[in-house]
């Protein structure tokens, strides 16, 4: 009675999990390594101090030298359920694909702008909740540069997202699974006069489950200001993703099959006329049970030089 933090994790409050990915690349050019890596692999503590706190930990492996190996690293405080107040380092408000943990996307990798037009985790402070039973909102301000990045400004970011779900509350099983969403994100990055500039990024989403059916798209808008009053800097990308999971029934293990199709595109300036960026993603991934799955990947992509960057991803990922 004296120690209930301590009481807390000795009954099973805290949960551990985490996962590891290991992955096979290859390609018809030689711009394309034959690889084989660790693609991802993260830790995680999470649970409840009091019925009304909630934390998370998580933790990976560096990347690159300048990483950092903290990923989640916030307290909730949820004694409102419209009204959840996050604080630390967490995943940003903005895009549902970055909101998707690396376990669960349907494809080995992201979207081609992402982490370009968008962060994935930043420090900060977000407010979050269900405002009616079909409609989520979130709000955070945020250093802005994400979890490996220094901050390089006093400025921090701002960030607004709503998900709308027209048929939450309707009985129909079938239309249920739509989402559609929106959000902006507004602050300021170092521009070529050597001070800061405004920046401001868009997103739509569409997202349908139904099901082993996963559908989801969206389109990002990013603009940059580079000379005061004079010039902006505008790119865009934007991807539409099919899934659908076939049970297997020749195991005692729940087997599922899932075939993938991703089409993405991304524009880095839309000023300049030979930078365009598409990628066609053939997925067929074997989840042989919840803990294990096998994944393959090709992608086809097509750039403005024509030179051939297509490979062929094999990912193995241990869930627990």
């Amino acid at each position: 009675q004296k120690t209930p933090k301590i009481a807390n994790f000795i009954n099973g409050d805290m949960k551990i999990g985490g996962y590891v990915q290991t992955r096979y690349t290859v390609g018809p050019s030689k711009k394309v390594n034959d690889s084989i890596t660790s693609n991802n692999a993260k830790i995680a503590m999470s649970g409840k101090l009091v019925p009304e706190v909630a934390y998370k930990l998580e933790i990976g492996p560096h990347k690159s030298p300048s990483s950092s190996i903290l990923y989640d690293a916030f307290a909730r405080a949820e004694y409102f359920k419209k009204a959840r107040i996050t604080a630390g380092q967490f995943k940003v408000p903005f895009s549902e694909e970055y909101l998707i943990s690396s376990s669960d996307i349907k494809t080995a990798d992201r979207a081609l702008f992402q982490g370009t037009l968008t962060n994935e985790y930043s420090l900060g402070l977000m407010v979050d909740g269900d405002i009616l039973s079909n409609l989520y909102y979130a709000v955070a301000g945020i250093t802005g540069p994400d979890r490996s990045t220094a901050e390089t400004n006093e400025a921090k970011d701002v960030i607004g997202r709503l998900v709308y779900s027209p048929f939450g509350t309707s009985d129909n099983e079938t239309l249920k699974g739509l989402k559609i969403g929106t959000a902006v994100q507004s602050g300021r990055q170092p521009r070529s006069s050597n001070n800061e500039g405004t920046r401001l990024r868009n997103l739509g989403m569409v997202k349908y489950e139904y099901k082993g059916l996963s559908l989801l798209s969206e389109y990002v808008r990013h603009s940059q200001e580079q000379i005061p009053g004079l010039d902006d800097v505008k790119a865009n990308g934007w991807y539409a993703l099919a899934a659908y999971k076939f049970p297997l029934n020749f195991s005692k293990y729940k087997t599922e099959l899932e075939p993938v199709l991703k089409f993405e595109q991304y524009e880095p300036n839309t000023d300049v006329s030979n930078d365009k960026q598409n990628m066609y993603t053939l997925g067929l991934t074997w989840y042989l049970n919840k803990y294990f799955y096998l994944m393959a990947n090709y992608q086809i992509r097509g750039e403005q030089d024509h030179t051939s960057n297509d490979r062929f991803i094999l990912q193995s990922q241990v869930k627990f």
